[in-house]
Protein backbone atom coordinates (compact mmCIF):
# COMPACT_ATOMS: atom_id res chain seq x y z
CA UNK A 1 0.00 0.00 0.00
CA UNK A 2 0.87 3.35 -0.59
CA UNK A 3 2.83 4.99 2.46
CA UNK A 4 0.90 8.45 2.44
CA UNK A 5 2.58 11.54 4.30
CA UNK A 6 0.20 11.99 6.48
CA UNK A 7 0.85 8.70 7.89
CA UNK A 8 4.47 9.92 8.21
CA UNK A 9 3.73 12.82 10.16
CA UNK A 10 1.81 10.82 12.28
CA UNK A 11 4.34 8.68 13.07
CA UNK A 12 6.94 11.81 13.21
CA UNK A 13 4.86 13.02 16.28
CA UNK A 14 4.65 9.84 17.78
CA UNK A 15 8.41 9.53 17.84
CA UNK A 16 8.77 13.27 19.54
CA UNK A 17 7.83 11.69 22.60
CA UNK A 18 8.87 8.18 22.62
CA UNK A 19 12.35 8.43 21.06
CA UNK A 20 13.40 11.26 23.82
CA UNK A 21 12.71 9.62 26.41
CA UNK A 22 14.09 6.75 25.78
CA UNK A 23 17.44 7.82 25.02
CA UNK A 24 17.36 10.29 28.33
CA UNK A 25 17.17 6.80 30.22
CA UNK A 26 20.04 5.06 28.92
CA UNK A 27 22.47 7.52 28.25
CA UNK A 28 22.42 10.37 30.12
CA UNK A 29 24.85 9.06 32.40
CA UNK A 30 27.50 7.75 30.11
CA UNK A 31 27.22 10.89 28.59
CA UNK A 32 28.15 12.92 31.75
CA UNK A 33 31.03 10.51 32.30
CA UNK A 34 32.28 11.01 28.85
CA UNK A 35 32.12 14.60 28.91
CA UNK A 36 34.00 14.78 32.09
CA UNK A 37 36.99 12.61 30.55
CA UNK A 38 36.89 14.68 27.61
CA UNK A 39 37.04 17.96 29.46
CA UNK A 40 39.89 16.43 31.32
CA UNK A 41 41.82 15.06 28.11
CA UNK A 42 41.20 18.23 26.57
CA UNK A 43 42.74 20.45 29.45
CA UNK A 44 45.86 18.35 29.82
CA UNK A 45 46.86 18.05 26.43
CA UNK A 46 45.86 21.95 25.92
CA UNK A 47 48.34 22.82 29.19
CA UNK A 48 50.61 20.20 27.61
CA UNK A 49 50.86 22.47 24.79
CA UNK A 50 51.93 25.70 26.34
CA UNK A 51 53.95 24.68 28.93
CA UNK A 52 56.05 22.68 26.30
CA UNK A 53 56.42 25.42 23.66
CA UNK A 54 57.70 27.42 26.97
CA UNK A 55 60.28 24.98 27.62
CA UNK A 56 61.54 25.25 23.55
CA UNK A 57 61.67 28.71 24.08
CA UNK A 58 63.57 28.65 26.89
CA UNK A 59 66.24 25.94 25.08
CA UNK A 60 66.27 28.43 21.92
CA UNK A 61 67.34 31.35 24.21
CA UNK A 62 70.75 28.72 24.57
CA UNK A 63 70.94 28.45 20.63
CA UNK A 64 70.08 31.70 19.54
CA UNK A 65 73.56 32.81 21.92
CA UNK A 66 75.48 30.20 20.02
CA UNK A 67 74.62 31.75 16.87
CA UNK A 68 75.53 35.21 17.64
CA UNK A 69 78.95 34.40 18.82
CA UNK A 70 79.13 32.63 15.66
CA UNK A 71 78.51 35.87 13.01
CA UNK A 72 80.20 37.91 16.29
CA UNK A 73 83.42 39.39 14.20
CA UNK A 74 85.19 40.09 17.95
CA UNK A 75 84.51 36.26 18.45
CA UNK A 76 85.51 35.25 14.77
CA UNK A 77 88.73 37.64 15.20
CA UNK A 78 89.43 36.41 18.39
CA UNK A 79 89.37 32.76 17.43
CA UNK A 80 91.07 33.23 13.73
CA UNK A 81 93.87 34.85 15.36
CA UNK A 82 94.29 37.40 12.37
CA UNK A 83 97.06 39.24 13.55
CA UNK A 84 95.40 41.68 16.02
CA UNK A 85 96.13 42.26 19.59
CA UNK A 86 95.91 38.48 21.30
CA UNK A 87 94.77 40.89 24.77
CA UNK A 88 92.65 43.11 22.95
CA UNK A 89 90.72 40.70 21.25
CA UNK A 90 90.24 38.01 24.27
CA UNK A 91 88.98 41.27 26.33
CA UNK A 92 86.56 41.74 24.05
CA UNK A 93 85.36 38.45 23.72
CA UNK A 94 85.01 38.25 27.47
CA UNK A 95 82.91 41.74 27.51
CA UNK A 96 80.68 39.50 24.70
CA UNK A 97 80.02 36.50 26.82
CA UNK A 98 79.26 38.69 29.61
CA UNK A 99 76.61 40.38 27.68
CA UNK A 100 75.36 37.26 26.98
CA UNK A 101 75.13 35.52 30.25
CA UNK A 102 73.97 39.21 32.08
CA UNK A 103 71.05 39.23 29.41
CA UNK A 104 69.42 35.23 29.80
CA UNK A 105 68.49 34.13 33.28
CA UNK A 106 69.04 30.23 31.31
CA UNK A 107 72.54 30.50 30.84
CA UNK A 108 74.55 29.77 33.89
CA UNK A 109 77.73 29.26 32.35
CA UNK A 110 79.36 30.20 28.49
CA UNK A 111 82.54 29.13 27.39
CA UNK A 112 84.89 29.22 23.80
CA UNK A 113 87.47 27.68 23.30
CA UNK A 114 89.82 28.41 19.91
CA UNK A 115 92.06 25.95 18.19
CA UNK A 116 95.06 25.63 20.22
CA UNK A 117 92.97 25.15 23.44
CA UNK A 118 92.64 28.60 25.07
CA UNK A 119 89.00 28.64 26.91
CA UNK A 120 87.16 32.16 27.57
CA UNK A 121 84.40 31.55 30.08
CA UNK A 122 81.61 33.67 32.35
CA UNK A 123 80.01 32.54 34.51
CA UNK A 124 79.47 29.36 37.06
CA UNK A 125 81.61 27.15 35.15
CA UNK A 126 80.75 23.18 36.39
CA UNK A 127 83.32 21.51 33.45
CA UNK A 128 85.22 22.66 30.70
CA UNK A 129 85.03 21.57 26.91
CA UNK A 130 86.08 17.72 26.95
CA UNK A 131 87.30 15.60 23.87
CA UNK A 132 84.18 13.98 23.52
CA UNK A 133 82.66 17.38 22.90
CA UNK A 134 85.47 18.16 20.49
CA UNK A 135 84.71 14.84 18.50
CA UNK A 136 80.87 15.30 18.38
CA UNK A 137 80.84 18.66 17.09
CA UNK A 138 83.35 18.66 14.43
CA UNK A 139 81.28 15.26 13.73
CA UNK A 140 78.26 17.61 13.25
CA UNK A 141 79.61 20.21 11.03
CA UNK A 142 78.19 22.94 13.39
CA UNK A 143 75.29 21.71 14.20
CA UNK A 144 74.82 21.76 17.56
CA UNK A 145 73.68 18.68 20.33
CA UNK A 146 72.47 18.89 23.41
CA UNK A 147 73.48 16.20 26.25
CA UNK A 148 73.79 16.20 30.08
CA UNK A 149 76.68 15.76 32.29
CA UNK A 150 77.47 14.74 35.89
CA UNK A 151 80.38 17.03 38.14
CA UNK A 152 82.23 15.80 40.54
CA UNK A 153 79.14 16.23 43.24
CA UNK A 154 77.32 14.00 41.90
CA UNK A 155 74.94 17.01 40.16
CA UNK A 156 73.48 16.94 36.84
CA UNK A 157 73.73 19.98 33.98
CA UNK A 158 72.15 20.19 30.54
CA UNK A 159 74.60 21.79 28.00
CA UNK A 160 74.62 23.06 24.55
CA UNK A 161 77.87 22.38 22.30
CA UNK A 162 78.66 23.16 18.67
CA UNK A 163 81.66 23.50 16.55
CA UNK A 164 82.34 27.39 15.71
CA UNK A 165 82.90 28.23 11.83
CA UNK A 166 84.38 30.53 9.72
CA UNK A 167 81.30 32.17 8.15
CA UNK A 168 83.72 33.59 5.09
CA UNK A 169 84.64 29.93 5.02
CA UNK A 170 82.54 27.55 6.28
CA UNK A 171 85.46 24.65 5.87
CA UNK A 172 87.76 26.35 8.02
CA UNK A 173 87.10 25.72 11.88
CA UNK A 174 87.94 28.45 14.53
CA UNK A 175 86.63 27.06 17.74
CA UNK A 176 84.49 25.38 20.11
CA UNK A 177 81.57 26.91 21.83
CA UNK A 178 79.56 25.08 25.35
CA UNK A 179 76.84 27.13 27.39
CA UNK A 180 75.15 25.23 30.84
CA UNK A 181 71.60 25.66 31.44
CA UNK A 182 70.70 27.32 34.31
CA UNK A 183 69.05 24.60 36.21
CA UNK A 184 67.54 26.66 39.01
CA UNK A 185 65.77 28.50 36.57
CA UNK A 186 64.04 25.96 34.92
CA UNK A 187 62.99 24.77 38.39
CA UNK A 188 61.57 28.53 39.65
CA UNK A 189 59.92 28.27 36.01
CA UNK A 190 58.17 25.19 37.00
CA UNK A 191 57.17 26.40 40.15
CA UNK A 192 55.50 29.38 38.53
CA UNK A 193 53.22 26.60 36.66
CA UNK A 194 52.52 24.42 39.81
CA UNK A 195 49.59 21.98 39.73
CA UNK A 196 49.03 19.55 42.82
CA UNK A 197 47.82 17.07 40.25
CA UNK A 198 50.45 17.06 37.73
CA UNK A 199 54.22 16.90 37.49
CA UNK A 200 56.47 17.78 34.20
CA UNK A 201 59.99 16.02 32.84
CA UNK A 202 61.99 16.78 30.48
CA UNK A 203 63.33 13.42 28.69
CA UNK A 204 66.10 13.28 26.22
CA UNK A 205 65.32 11.52 22.39
CA UNK A 206 66.17 8.16 23.45
CA UNK A 207 63.65 8.96 27.04
CA UNK A 208 66.10 9.47 29.80
CA UNK A 209 64.73 11.67 32.12
CA UNK A 210 67.36 14.66 32.26
CA UNK A 211 65.39 17.02 34.47
CA UNK A 212 62.47 16.70 36.39
CA UNK A 213 60.23 19.66 37.03
CA UNK A 214 58.20 18.12 39.92
CA UNK A 215 57.65 19.97 43.32
CA UNK A 216 56.22 17.40 45.90
CA UNK A 217 56.89 13.86 46.55
CA UNK A 218 53.67 12.64 45.45
CA UNK A 219 54.53 11.64 41.80
CA UNK A 220 56.83 8.79 40.72
CA UNK A 221 60.51 9.63 39.07
CA UNK A 222 60.09 8.61 35.71
CA UNK A 223 62.17 5.64 35.04
CA UNK A 224 63.68 5.02 31.06
CA UNK A 225 60.54 5.30 29.02
CA UNK A 226 60.05 4.15 24.99
CA UNK A 227 60.54 6.98 22.19
CA UNK A 228 57.65 4.78 20.63
CA UNK A 229 55.06 5.55 23.91
CA UNK A 230 56.56 9.26 24.04
CA UNK A 231 55.36 9.56 20.53
CA UNK A 232 52.05 7.85 21.07
CA UNK A 233 51.88 10.95 23.97
CA UNK A 234 52.23 13.48 21.73
CA UNK A 235 48.96 15.53 21.42
CA UNK A 236 47.44 12.85 23.30
CA UNK A 237 46.94 11.51 27.05
CA UNK A 238 47.79 7.82 27.46
CA UNK A 239 47.14 5.81 30.36
CA UNK A 240 50.25 4.84 32.39
CA UNK A 241 50.46 2.82 35.38
CA UNK A 242 53.11 2.94 37.64
CA UNK A 243 53.28 0.69 40.78
CA UNK A 244 49.51 0.11 40.11
CA UNK A 245 48.50 3.75 40.36
CA UNK A 246 47.30 4.81 37.27
CA UNK A 247 48.06 8.30 35.53
CA UNK A 248 47.37 10.39 32.46
CA UNK A 249 50.75 10.76 30.43
CA UNK A 250 51.30 13.86 27.68
CA UNK A 251 54.46 14.87 25.64
CA UNK A 252 55.48 17.62 23.74
CA UNK A 253 58.30 17.40 21.59
CA UNK A 254 60.47 20.16 21.18
CA UNK A 255 61.45 20.78 17.77
CA UNK A 256 65.19 22.74 19.12
CA UNK A 257 66.88 19.68 20.49
CA UNK A 258 64.34 16.35 19.69
CA UNK A 259 63.84 16.56 23.52
CA UNK A 260 60.12 15.72 25.24
CA UNK A 261 58.57 17.75 27.66
CA UNK A 262 56.40 15.32 29.54
CA UNK A 263 53.57 15.83 32.22
CA UNK A 264 51.99 13.09 34.54
CA UNK A 265 48.65 13.76 35.80
CA UNK A 266 46.73 11.97 38.67
CA UNK A 267 42.99 10.24 37.82
CA UNK A 268 41.93 11.72 40.63
CA UNK A 269 41.56 15.16 39.59
CA UNK A 270 39.32 13.43 36.72
CA UNK A 271 37.00 11.76 39.18
CA UNK A 272 36.26 14.78 40.84
CA UNK A 273 34.86 16.27 37.23
CA UNK A 274 32.95 13.20 36.60
CA UNK A 275 31.14 13.64 39.94
CA UNK A 276 30.33 17.43 39.45
CA UNK A 277 29.00 16.40 35.80
CA UNK A 278 26.51 13.99 37.46
CA UNK A 279 25.08 16.86 39.06
CA UNK A 280 24.42 18.20 35.55
CA UNK A 281 21.31 15.79 34.92
CA UNK A 282 18.73 18.18 35.75
CA UNK A 283 20.14 20.44 32.68
CA UNK A 284 20.72 17.24 30.56
CA UNK A 285 16.67 16.68 31.10
CA UNK A 286 15.86 20.21 29.43
CA UNK A 287 18.21 19.59 26.86
CA UNK A 288 16.19 16.36 25.97
CA UNK A 289 13.46 18.17 25.05
CA UNK A 290 15.91 20.49 22.73
CA UNK A 291 16.78 17.03 21.03
CA UNK A 292 13.09 16.55 20.03
CA UNK A 293 12.70 19.15 18.39
CA UNK A 294 16.43 18.29 16.28
CA UNK A 295 14.93 14.71 15.98
CA UNK A 296 11.45 16.51 14.26
CA UNK A 297 13.77 18.52 12.16
CA UNK A 298 16.02 15.48 10.88
CA UNK A 299 12.69 13.56 9.99
CA UNK A 300 10.60 16.16 8.57
CA UNK A 301 13.96 16.65 6.35
CA UNK A 302 14.01 12.84 5.57
CA UNK A 303 10.41 13.33 4.24
CA UNK A 304 10.90 16.58 2.27
CA UNK A 305 14.57 15.53 0.81
CA UNK A 306 13.02 13.73 -2.63
CA UNK A 307 11.10 17.30 -3.07
CA UNK A 308 14.60 18.97 -2.74
CA UNK A 309 16.10 16.62 -5.24
CA UNK A 310 13.10 16.81 -7.51
CA UNK A 311 13.66 20.83 -7.42
CA UNK A 312 17.51 20.70 -8.14
CA UNK A 313 16.52 18.61 -10.74
CA UNK A 314 14.77 21.19 -12.88
CA UNK A 315 17.15 24.19 -11.98
CA UNK A 316 19.76 21.76 -13.90
CA UNK A 317 16.95 21.09 -16.39
CA UNK A 318 16.44 25.10 -16.94
CA UNK A 319 20.45 25.26 -17.04
CA UNK A 320 20.02 22.79 -20.93
CA UNK A 321 21.30 19.70 -18.66
CA UNK A 322 18.69 16.77 -19.96
CA UNK A 323 20.51 14.07 -18.66
CA UNK A 324 19.59 14.62 -15.15
CA UNK A 325 17.30 11.88 -13.41
CA UNK A 326 15.90 11.91 -10.16
CA UNK A 327 16.39 8.73 -8.38
CA UNK A 328 12.89 7.18 -7.61
CA UNK A 329 12.59 5.59 -3.49
CA UNK A 330 9.32 4.37 -2.17
CA UNK A 331 5.97 4.45 -3.91
CA UNK A 332 4.18 7.51 -2.32
CA UNK A 333 2.81 10.69 -4.38
CA UNK A 334 6.69 12.18 -4.34
CA UNK A 335 7.86 9.00 -6.18
CA UNK A 336 5.06 8.90 -8.88
CA UNK A 337 6.16 12.93 -9.05
CA UNK A 338 9.90 11.47 -9.33
CA UNK A 339 8.56 9.40 -12.57
CA UNK A 340 6.60 11.68 -13.99
CA UNK A 341 9.41 14.21 -13.74
CA UNK A 342 11.90 11.71 -15.56
CA UNK A 343 9.74 10.69 -18.14
CA UNK A 344 9.49 13.92 -19.33
CA UNK A 345 13.48 14.97 -19.01
CA UNK A 346 13.78 11.57 -21.29
CA UNK A 347 10.94 12.95 -23.97
CA UNK A 348 12.78 16.39 -23.65
CA UNK A 349 16.26 14.86 -24.49
CA UNK A 350 15.34 12.38 -27.36
CA UNK A 351 13.67 15.64 -28.76
CA UNK A 352 16.44 18.57 -27.82
CA UNK A 353 19.40 15.52 -29.61
CA UNK A 354 16.98 15.32 -33.00
CA UNK A 355 16.42 19.13 -33.46
CA UNK A 356 20.55 19.08 -32.74
CA UNK A 357 21.13 16.46 -35.00
CA UNK A 358 19.07 18.43 -38.10
CA UNK A 359 20.66 21.70 -37.33
CA UNK A 360 24.72 19.96 -37.47
CA UNK A 361 23.19 18.51 -40.79
CA UNK A 362 22.11 21.64 -42.02
CA UNK A 363 25.36 23.46 -41.14
CA UNK A 364 27.56 20.47 -43.17
CA UNK A 365 25.50 21.12 -46.10
CA UNK A 366 26.57 25.13 -45.71
CA UNK A 367 29.62 25.00 -45.36
CA UNK A 368 30.23 22.16 -48.60
CA UNK A 369 28.47 24.36 -50.10
CA UNK A 370 30.83 27.37 -49.27
CA UNK A 371 33.96 25.67 -50.04
CA UNK A 372 32.59 24.06 -53.26
CA UNK A 373 32.26 27.75 -54.70
CA UNK A 374 36.03 28.26 -53.30
CA UNK A 375 37.46 25.01 -55.28
CA UNK A 376 37.20 25.64 -58.96
CA UNK A 377 39.27 22.29 -59.55
CA UNK A 378 39.03 22.21 -63.40
CA UNK A 379 40.88 25.59 -63.46
CA UNK A 380 44.22 23.81 -62.37
CA UNK A 381 44.05 21.32 -65.46
CA UNK A 382 42.98 24.19 -67.58
CA UNK A 383 46.68 26.06 -66.43
CA UNK A 384 48.81 23.29 -66.26
CA UNK A 385 47.86 22.82 -70.17
CA UNK A 386 48.23 26.62 -70.67
CA UNK A 387 51.62 26.68 -69.44
CA UNK A 388 53.18 24.00 -71.67
CA UNK A 389 52.06 25.48 -74.51
CA UNK A 390 53.48 29.09 -73.62
CA UNK A 391 56.70 26.72 -72.92
CA UNK A 392 56.56 25.62 -76.06
CA UNK A 393 56.01 28.67 -78.21
CA UNK A 394 59.00 30.58 -75.67
CA UNK A 395 56.87 32.61 -73.95
CA UNK A 396 58.92 32.70 -70.65
CA UNK A 397 57.00 35.15 -68.88
CA UNK A 398 53.82 34.11 -69.45
CA UNK A 399 55.16 30.63 -68.96
CA UNK A 400 56.20 32.08 -65.19
CA UNK A 401 52.62 33.65 -64.66
CA UNK A 402 51.19 30.43 -65.39
CA UNK A 403 53.43 28.38 -63.25
CA UNK A 404 52.60 30.76 -60.20
CA UNK A 405 49.36 30.80 -60.53
CA UNK A 406 49.00 26.90 -61.02
CA UNK A 407 51.23 26.63 -58.02
CA UNK A 408 48.48 29.08 -56.14
CA UNK A 409 46.09 26.68 -57.09
CA UNK A 410 47.59 23.52 -55.95
CA UNK A 411 47.94 25.02 -52.13
CA UNK A 412 44.37 26.36 -52.93
CA UNK A 413 43.09 22.64 -54.26
CA UNK A 414 45.21 20.45 -51.92
CA UNK A 415 42.99 17.54 -50.12
CA UNK A 416 43.50 18.46 -46.84
CA UNK A 417 40.13 18.65 -45.97
CA UNK A 418 38.73 21.96 -44.61
CA UNK A 419 41.52 23.38 -42.81
CA UNK A 420 44.87 24.21 -42.89
CA UNK A 421 47.90 25.88 -40.80
CA UNK A 422 49.18 28.86 -40.60
CA UNK A 423 52.70 28.34 -42.46
CA UNK A 424 50.71 26.64 -45.54
CA UNK A 425 48.17 29.69 -45.35
CA UNK A 426 51.17 31.97 -45.95
CA UNK A 427 52.42 29.65 -48.72
CA UNK A 428 49.49 30.15 -50.44
CA UNK A 429 49.71 33.82 -50.30
CA UNK A 430 53.44 33.95 -51.37
CA UNK A 431 52.21 32.74 -54.67
CA UNK A 432 49.27 35.03 -54.56
CA UNK A 433 51.53 38.45 -54.15
CA UNK A 434 54.25 36.63 -57.07
CA UNK A 435 51.78 36.15 -59.34
CA UNK A 436 50.01 39.69 -58.91
CA UNK A 437 53.92 41.37 -58.72
CA UNK A 438 54.44 39.21 -62.43
CA UNK A 439 51.30 41.18 -63.83
CA UNK A 440 52.56 44.55 -63.76
CA UNK A 441 50.83 45.41 -60.05
CA UNK A 442 53.46 48.04 -58.17
CA UNK A 443 52.96 48.33 -54.81
CA UNK A 444 54.87 47.18 -51.29
CA UNK A 445 54.48 44.15 -49.05
CA UNK A 446 55.45 42.99 -45.54
CA UNK A 447 54.46 40.37 -43.42
CA UNK A 448 54.76 39.54 -39.88
CA UNK A 449 54.14 36.37 -38.27
CA UNK A 450 54.73 35.12 -34.82
CA UNK A 451 56.80 31.95 -34.78
CA UNK A 452 54.25 30.50 -32.11
CA UNK A 453 51.33 30.75 -34.79
CA UNK A 454 53.10 28.70 -38.00
CA UNK A 455 51.39 25.65 -36.94
CA UNK A 456 48.53 26.73 -35.57
CA UNK A 457 45.07 24.88 -37.65
CA UNK A 458 43.17 27.13 -39.17
CA UNK A 459 40.30 27.54 -41.83
CA UNK A 460 41.63 27.62 -45.53
CA UNK A 461 41.45 30.20 -47.99
CA UNK A 462 40.99 32.69 -45.25
CA UNK A 463 44.63 34.58 -45.58
CA UNK A 464 44.53 35.44 -49.59
CA UNK A 465 41.19 37.09 -49.95
CA UNK A 466 41.75 40.00 -47.61
CA UNK A 467 44.94 40.58 -49.23
CA UNK A 468 43.01 40.32 -52.50
CA UNK A 469 40.21 42.59 -51.34
CA UNK A 470 42.86 45.38 -50.12
CA UNK A 471 44.87 45.40 -53.61
CA UNK A 472 41.75 45.32 -55.49
CA UNK A 473 39.46 47.87 -53.66
CA UNK A 474 41.95 49.78 -51.62
CA UNK A 475 45.09 50.87 -53.22
CA UNK A 476 43.81 50.21 -56.98
CA UNK A 477 45.54 52.87 -59.01
CA UNK A 478 48.14 54.10 -56.45
CA UNK A 479 52.03 54.00 -57.26
CA UNK A 480 52.75 54.19 -53.63
CA UNK A 481 50.67 51.24 -52.03
CA UNK A 482 51.10 49.50 -48.97
CA UNK A 483 49.55 46.53 -47.99
CA UNK A 484 50.82 45.14 -44.24
CA UNK A 485 49.69 41.71 -43.03
CA UNK A 486 50.52 40.66 -38.97
CA UNK A 487 49.72 37.38 -37.59
CA UNK A 488 50.16 37.02 -33.71
CA UNK A 489 47.47 35.50 -31.07
CA UNK A 490 46.13 36.84 -27.29
CA UNK A 491 45.90 33.95 -25.34
CA UNK A 492 42.82 31.43 -27.11
CA UNK A 493 42.14 33.68 -30.17
CA UNK A 494 43.92 34.17 -33.42
CA UNK A 495 44.38 37.35 -35.35
CA UNK A 496 45.34 38.29 -39.01
CA UNK A 497 45.36 41.85 -39.79
CA UNK A 498 45.52 42.77 -43.34
CA UNK A 499 46.37 46.99 -43.48
CA UNK A 500 46.67 49.23 -46.58
CA UNK A 501 47.20 52.86 -47.01
CA UNK A 502 44.38 53.53 -49.46
CA UNK A 503 41.01 55.20 -49.79
CA UNK A 504 39.22 53.55 -46.79
CA UNK A 505 35.88 51.87 -46.19
CA UNK A 506 32.62 52.80 -46.18
CA UNK A 507 30.77 51.22 -43.63
CA UNK A 508 26.89 50.83 -45.43
CA UNK A 509 28.76 49.15 -48.06
CA UNK A 510 30.73 46.75 -45.44
CA UNK A 511 27.53 46.40 -44.15
CA UNK A 512 26.11 45.21 -47.25
CA UNK A 513 29.05 42.89 -48.31
CA UNK A 514 28.72 41.17 -45.23
CA UNK A 515 25.27 40.36 -44.18
CA UNK A 516 23.10 41.18 -47.95
CA UNK A 517 23.70 38.82 -50.22
CA UNK A 518 26.62 39.39 -52.96
CA UNK A 519 25.76 41.17 -56.29
CA UNK A 520 28.03 39.68 -59.18
CA UNK A 521 31.69 38.83 -57.58
CA UNK A 522 31.95 42.04 -55.54
CA UNK A 523 32.04 41.24 -51.98
CA UNK A 524 31.74 37.42 -52.78
CA UNK A 525 35.16 36.44 -51.14
CA UNK A 526 34.58 38.51 -47.77
CA UNK A 527 30.88 36.88 -47.41
CA UNK A 528 32.57 33.65 -47.97
CA UNK A 529 35.30 33.99 -45.33
CA UNK A 530 33.48 35.41 -42.81
CA UNK A 531 30.38 32.64 -43.15
CA UNK A 532 32.71 30.14 -42.98
CA UNK A 533 34.39 31.15 -40.00
CA UNK A 534 31.08 31.77 -38.16
CA UNK A 535 29.48 28.68 -38.84
CA UNK A 536 32.50 26.56 -37.81
CA UNK A 537 33.19 28.55 -34.92
CA UNK A 538 30.22 30.69 -33.51
CA UNK A 539 29.28 34.39 -34.07
CA UNK A 540 32.33 35.89 -31.66
CA UNK A 541 34.44 35.43 -34.42
CA UNK A 542 34.48 36.32 -37.83
CA UNK A 543 35.96 39.74 -40.02
CA UNK A 544 36.21 43.18 -38.24
CA UNK A 545 37.04 46.41 -40.39
CA UNK A 546 38.04 50.28 -38.95
CA UNK A 547 39.35 52.66 -41.14
CA UNK A 548 43.00 53.98 -40.48
CA UNK A 549 43.58 57.55 -38.82
CA UNK A 550 46.15 58.58 -41.31
CA UNK A 551 44.23 56.91 -44.30
CA UNK A 552 43.84 53.21 -45.43
CA UNK A 553 41.79 50.72 -44.26
CA UNK A 554 42.27 47.41 -41.66
CA UNK A 555 40.55 44.28 -41.86
CA UNK A 556 41.04 42.03 -39.18
CA UNK A 557 39.81 38.20 -39.09
CA UNK A 558 39.98 36.25 -35.58
CA UNK A 559 39.78 32.73 -35.45
CA UNK A 560 40.41 30.06 -32.49
CA UNK A 561 43.83 29.33 -31.50
CA UNK A 562 44.60 26.18 -31.29
CA UNK A 563 48.17 25.14 -30.18
CA UNK A 564 51.00 22.54 -32.33
CA UNK A 565 50.00 20.06 -29.91
CA UNK A 566 46.10 20.05 -30.58
CA UNK A 567 46.86 20.57 -34.59
CA UNK A 568 49.33 17.60 -34.46
CA UNK A 569 46.50 15.76 -32.86
CA UNK A 570 44.18 17.10 -35.64
CA UNK A 571 45.92 16.42 -38.69
CA UNK A 572 47.09 13.16 -37.39
CA UNK A 573 43.18 12.12 -37.30
CA UNK A 574 42.82 13.63 -40.88
CA UNK A 575 45.38 11.40 -42.49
Amino acid sequence: MKTRIRTKLVLVLVALVLVPMLIFSLFTVRLSINAALENSTNYQINSMKKIGSAVDSLFQELDRASLFLIGDGRVRSYLSQDGEDPAATASSVYNVLGYLSNNSTMIKSIQVENNDGEILYRGSLPLSITEEDRSRAIELLGRPFWDVETDTAGEDYIYLCRLLRDTRDTRRHLGIVKIYLNLAGMQSFFRNEYDPSTAYYILDSEGRTVFSGQTGEDFPALEQIGTGQLARAKGASLRWTHADVPYYLSSYPMPTNDWYTVSLSSTQAVRGQISASILMLAVLAAACLLFCVLLAILISRGITKPLLEITQRMKDLEAQDFSVRVPVKGNDEIALLARQFNRMTERIQVLVEEVYVAELRHKESQLRALQAQMNPHFLYNTLDMVYWNAKMENAQVTSEQIESLSRFFRLALADRGDYSTVAEEIEHLRYYIILRQQSGNSFEFDLEADPDCLGCRVIKLVLQPMVENAILHGIAGMEDGRIRVCISHREDTLYYTTSDNGKGLDPAELETLLYAAPKGHRGFGIRNVNDRIQLTYGPNYGLLFENLPGGGAKVTVKQPFIRDEETTHDQDNDR
